[in-house]
């Protein structure tokens, strides 16, 4: 093994533009990611032939612990990452991050309590995965709790989803409810309710489009075309074998704007980011804070606990910001 994980060192030096990685230290806080994890596996594949998971990156970020999945192989499950569980948690109830994970903040998490990642973009093989894809925030929902419930057969059950994973968290927990099972923590982070505040008239659309760069109108024209043609499965798995987990994730037809929600057992959480992206004005002409706009939509009839923190939609996952998101999930769970 120490040929192997001596090995794994270089290349994770190589993947993240680092010297002398030592053997237990931890590839996120060397300043990795996903996307460069992505790039790290396929630097593994092609030194030792074998394909890991970004799930394994997950769940061992480390020189050794990658070369023990390489030495022996654990069983592939396409959408669940299970993090270490951390020392002295005894039989504490685990937290299920759903769909988008964020190394800073499920690390954060498990510094509390054992966590689970469930995202589809875990796979490194259109083998991992059922197809045809899931379609829509139902059917996505009902994948991760087959997904949650190989985990943890009984509830209750802890959800936490950040953006679009906060809306299928909530699809989770209503369909946990309609089934009689137990749900504990429902936090939601920076999630709007579909067709809320950011519901667009017709001027507020064609600024929108007129502010974007070029690039990102090809980008989505081209995303919508591939879209249409998912029903073609050997268009989609090859976009989905070359892809990172983000562009993965992307290939999902969630079907927003043809969800609603409903109101949901458990305790709710609301996580918000006090600070705009620098296009965002133009999504809404006067935007609701996160507890109106779930006041406003009747999904608060007890009331929600809310806390916003000075960032933006894609800091506040992240390092420091993340830590204070964990320890209100705590706080919340063990009030």
């Amino acid at each position: 093994m120490t040929d192997v994980a001596t090995t794994v060192c270089g290349l994770i030096g190589h993947a993240l533009g680092v010297d002398d990685v030592a053997v237990d230290e931890d590839f996120f806080e060397l300043g990795g990611t996903s996307l460069l994890g992505t790039a790290l596996l396929a630097l593994i594949e092609r030194q030792f032939g074998q394909r890991l998971r970004l799930a394994d990156l997950y769940e061992a970020p480390t020189a050794r612990g990658l070369a023990q999945r390489l030495i022996q192989p654990r069983p592939a499950s396409g959408s669940v990452a299970v993090l270490p569980r951390p020392p002295e948690t005894g039989d504490v109830l685990p937290v299920f991050v759903v769909h988008q994970l964020s190394s800073d903040l499920m690390r954060q998490i498990a510094c509390r309590r054992p966590v689970v990642g469930l995202s589809y973009g875990m796979a490194t093989d259109p083998a991992d995965v059922r197809w045809p894809l899931p379609v829509g925030i139902e059917a996505l929902a009902t994948h991760y709790l087959a997904e949650l419930r190989r985990v943890r057969p009984v509830g209750p059950y802890h959800l936490v989803g950040y953006s679009l994973g906060g809306v299928i968290a909530w699809e989770m927990a209503r369909q946990l409810g309609e089934s009689g099972d137990d749900v504990g923590l429902l936090c939601l982070i920076d999630t709007a309710p579909p067709g809320s505040r950011r519901a667009l008239g017709r001027t507020a659309t064609m600024r929108r489009v007129v502010s974007m760069p070029p690039h990102i109108l090809v980008q989505r024209a081209f995303r919508r075309i591939v879209r249409k043609l998912s029903r073609l499965s050997v268009v989609q798995r090859a976009r989905w074998r070359r892809s990172d987990q983000v562009a993965r994730l992307q290939l999902i037809d969630h079907r927003m704007d043809a969800y609603r929600m409903q109101p949901v057992p458990g305790r709710l959480l609301l996580v918000e980011a006090t600070e705009a992206l620098p296009w965002s004005d133009v999504l809404t002409e006067q935007p609701l804070s996160l507890p109106q706009a779930y006041e406003a939509a009747g999904l608060a009839p007890n009331g929600v606990v809310a806390i916003h923190l000075p960032g933006d939609h894609g800091s506040i996952v992240s390092s420091p910001l993340a830590d204070q998101i964990a320890a209100a999930i705590e706080e919340t769970i063990v009030r």
